[in-house]
């Protein structure tokens, strides 16, 4: 703060700091100005650098007390500070699933003072565009290399349920940034996460073992297949194998995400819906789900259209080896991997209904009775072929977890059931009827499969 405010003329304003234990001789990080007397000098502030050159060896008073004082427990926050620039695009209220270009970015200075990120039109400005209080900052996520215009990015997720994305091309940066950010909102009991490679880091509400009552919270960071963990009234990390779980789930009431050890249960809220969703999307990934290369949040998906020579690419790939494609976030986009699935099911030569069969399916949602109406699903379902059957429940599972995020994606029942009615059916699309199964399937999907309350994210 003492670094922003030499540079304009509110000399009242640096005398508060500095009595209010301001260091006069801190560093700026700045090789051409590194304390606040030089940038005073720098943009000519000369009652700043006059106040300031008769400060340079003050010293707080000392208050002498007798006796022998009790240690004060308590868990100080991290003093960081850090500046310099980055590039950042305009702070959004949903998932940023969509590949921004460079030139969706603004360059701002950025600083990083007394637990304030704060970013500005440039350096030369007293007055910052926006600001975050460490308090505010719930999350912290890294993007992979190259998945935006800028080489490395990382977005922040605050409790006022905005996303913030920042970016650069230097990853030594980036890293830098990372880390002090980092630090500024992570309890000291908490920060041996700080070591880690993260993908993920921050707050999460959290219960377990017998007390299932009152939420408490945690600080967790995602690294890899692995979630690490710092329970509350816990002075150990904890690991979790995700890709060990018996089983990961998402409570569909209210909107919880259950990991299953064996001999335990945790119950994983988010501070915020933002937040949760971005946690559920990334350990749902990392444990190996379904919904690895498909965004569940991404704003159209399965409606939009992927770039047609990628589309093509991608099939062909898995026409040759599909157990060798290995899907790359950045290097291969939600709509092209959404379109190659849509194609796939459409030119699968009889589809996932035989045509003796088709009829049949085609006229279950006359039933006029539900429970005869999921008697017949569950009926027509067991005698479709092992693997016709295996796919449906896979597939059905999906889209029952994206209409689960409607309010992000655009993608309710009703207009998944209008894509993937005449896809899986292999129709012209001029009648609802095949669009009138798939939603019946995904609206009953836990009847007609048989499957718990619970949305398995491992189908």
């Amino acid at each position: 703060a003492l670094c922003i405010n030499v540079q304009c003329s509110d000399v009242l304003e640096t005398l508060c700091l500095v009595f209010c234990g301001a260091d006069v001789n801190c560093s700026t990080g700045q090789a051409d100005c590194p304390s606040p007397l030089s940038l005073a000098l720098t943009h000519n502030q000369k009652l700043q650098a006059e106040f300031l050159s008769h400060n340079l060896n003050t010293e707080l008073p000392r208050f002498e007390v007798a006796g022998v004082m009790e240690p004060q427990h308590y868990s100080p926050q991290h003093s960081v500070t850090h500046n310099g620039f980055l590039f950042k695009t305009a702070s959004m209220v949903r998932p940023i699933t969509e590949r921004k270009a460079r030139e969706e970015f603004s360059r701002r200075w950025c600083t990083l003072n007394d637990g304030n990120f704060s970013y500005y039109e440039s350096d030369k400005n007293s007055t910052p565009n926006g600001a975050l209080k460490s308090t505010e900052i719930v999350c912290l996520a890294v993007n992979t290399p190259e998945r935006h215009g800028y080489d490395h990015t990382f977005k922040l997720y605050s409790d006022s349920e905005r996303v913030y994305l920042f970016g650069t091309d230097d990853p030594d940066s980036h890293m830098e940034w990372v880390k002090s950010i980092t630090k500024t909102f992570i309890p000291p009991n908490a920060e041996a996460l700080l070591r880690l490679s993260f993908e993920r880091i921050g707050r999460l509400k959290y219960k377990d073992g017998l007390n299932l009552q009152s939420p408490r919270v945690g600080w967790f960071a995602l690294v890899g297949s692995s979630l690490h963990a710092y329970l509350e009234d816990s002075e150990e990390e904890e690991e979790i194998h995700l890709r060990k779980l018996q089983e990961l789930s998402i409570q569909q009431e209210n909107e919880v995400l259950v990991l299953v050890e064996r001999g335990r249960t945790l119950y994983i809220e988010g501070e915020r819906k933002l937040d949760f969703q971005g946690w559920c999307v990334s350990i749902q990934r990392a444990a190996g789900s379904a919904g690895d290369s498909l965004s569940l949040t991404s704003e159209g998906i399965y409606r939009k259209s992927g770039v047609n020579s990628h589309v093509a690419a991608l099939c062909e790939a898995f026409r040759r080896d599909a157990r060798s494609v290995r899907l790359k976030e950045g290097e291969h986009q939600v709509d092209d991997v959404s379109n190659t699935l849509k194609r796939f099911f459409r030119e699968s030569g009889e589809g996932l209904f035989p045509i003796e069969a088709a009829s049949a399916w085609l006229s279950t949602p006359v039933v006029p009775e539900e429970s005869r109406k999921i008697s017949q699903y569950q009926l027509l379902l067991s005698r479709l072929p092992r693997v016709n059957k295996a796919t449906l429940r896979a597939l059905v599972n999906h889209l029952y977890c994206v209409q689960r995020f409607a309010e992000l994606n655009q993608m309710n029942l009703h207009n998944l059931a209008i894509v993937f009615g005449p896809t899986l059916f292999q129709s012209d699309g001029k009648d609802y009827t095949a669009g009138r199964v798939v939603e019946e399937l995904i609206e009953h999907y836990t009847d007609v499969f048989e499957v718990r309350d619970t949305v398995n994210a491992n189908p």
